[in-house]
């Protein structure tokens, strides 16, 4: 690194490890480290777990009827219709773009 001049400049820290922090498996193929890769199975992302009311969401099979941008905008403008809008969104999907 301290031949590219891009570098030259910065001070390193170097220290050892056994390696037991980093998952890394060798793959059996190419024979080199990788990643270990996890996957977790969740029932849900975003609780929904609202007391006295069932679970909701696609693995229960309890979701809401889909509706097209300009059938919401007809509902809100041109129907008797009681509906409620659910915003799902954390804390950060919300900053990024909120309605």
């Amino acid at each position: 690194m301290k031949k590219d001049e891009r570098f030259c400049d910065v001070a390193f820290k170097v220290s050892h490890s056994d390696g037991s922090a980093f998952p890394y498996i060798i793959d059996p193929i190419t024979k080199k480290t990788r990643p270990k890769l996890s996957i977790k199975v969740r029932s849900e992302l975003v609780t929904t777990d609202i007391e006295g009311h069932q679970k909701i969401g696609p693995i229960t099979g309890k979701t809401g009827k889909y509706i097209t941008a300009k059938e919401l905008h007809n509902w809100i403008h041109n129907s008797n219709k009681e509906f409620y809008i659910v915003d799902m969104r954390n804390d950060y999907e919300y900053e990024v773009g909120h309605f």
